[in-house]
């Protein structure tokens, strides 16, 4: 298994949401989430917008539009309601995930090994 600061940071977190999201995942034909498919749009907006494909002034409309497309599994309505307008003025106040920070690179994997180990 290649480490990584993710993996490393979720077993420090709680070992058994590591056994479970690593060692033996759940099958994937389970039904999708849409707490993590939220999570994943919202994840995929900022790295666009880190990586200049998105403005900040883009990025309300982008979400609006991908939200309905995206987060489709169950969430309660008010639940669902709630992160969706949460989300919405996030984006629309958006002044980068650090404001005045610069971005220097964004999902760019890097492996190393050591001692037959490999880290990402």
């Amino acid at each position: 298994m290649r480490l990584s600061y993710s993996k490393l940071e979720a077993y420090e977190t709680c070992p058994r949401m590591f056994y479970y999201k690593y060692v033996n995942p759940p099958d994937a034909d389970e039904e999708p989430n849409g707490y993590s498919q939220y999570g994943t749009l919202v994840h995929s907006l900022i790295d666009a917008y880190n990586k200049g494909e998105l403005t900040a002034e883009q990025l309300p409309e982008e979400y609006a539009e991908e939200y309905v497309r995206r987060v489709f599994a169950f969430m309660d309505q008010s639940q669902d309601d709630s992160y969706y307008f949460a989300g919405y003025d996030y984006f629309t106040n958006f002044k980068g995930v650090i404001p005045d920070a610069e971005v220097l690179e964004s999902e760019k994997k890097h492996i190393v090994t050591i001692s037959d180990m490999e880290f990402s």
